[in-house]
């Protein structure tokens, strides 16, 4: 009697591994097919790893691109709103023209992440929206000129930014 119930249970763990071994067949299937254009490196070492197929998203860049961003537009209004009682130096312009750069790449990966196959674009023109609108309001304000510096470094900022989100969303194992 105990012979049938070691034999039954047996059958019944082979069963269990042949379905086992199917479902991560066919996983690692529509896997392939999802990421066919992307490099296929990256579904080989993930499959062996015996994790659930819902960590494979997680990898992906940008996964807090959309809080960073709304955060640089925070810091970017702050500092347009919050005028310096001396005239700012170097440094502090290249700050204030850096969050710009920041601001683009956070929005180019959260567009990224949305599935927006022209996000650089998007966020530079957005970016630029941004330093015009922050600029229309300094000048609103009354008794401020316009920083030439800043405004360059922002116009070189916004696309490097850009680009540097397209090429960290390329090189990433998805």
């Amino acid at each position: 009697m105990n012979r049938q119930i070691r034999r039954d249970q047996e059958r019944r763990e082979q069963k269990a591994e042949k379905e086992k071994a199917k479902r991560r067949r066919e996983r690692r299937r529509s896997r392939g097919n999802r990421s066919s254009p992307s490099k296929s490196d990256g579904d080989g070492k993930s499959g062996g790893g015996g994790g659930g197929g819902g960590g494979k998203p997680k990898r992906a860049p940008g996964r807090f691109s959309g809080f960073l961003m709304g955060a640089t537009v925070v810091f970017i209004l702050l500092q347009g709103i919050i005028t310096p009682e001396a005239e700012l130096g170097l440094v502090d312009r290249i700050a204030a023209a850096g969050f710009y750069g920041l601001f683009s790449y956070f929005t180019t990966l959260w567009l990224y992440r949305t599935g927006r196959s022209n996000a650089a674009g998007i966020s530079t023109f957005a970016g630029g929206m941004l330093a015009l609108g922050v600029e229309i309001g300094k000048l609103a304000q009354g008794g401020y000129q316009v920083d030439l510096l800043v405004l360059g470094l922002i116009l070189l900022f916004l696309p490097l930014g850009a680009l540097l989100g397209r090429l960290v969303w390329n090189r990433s194992p998805r």
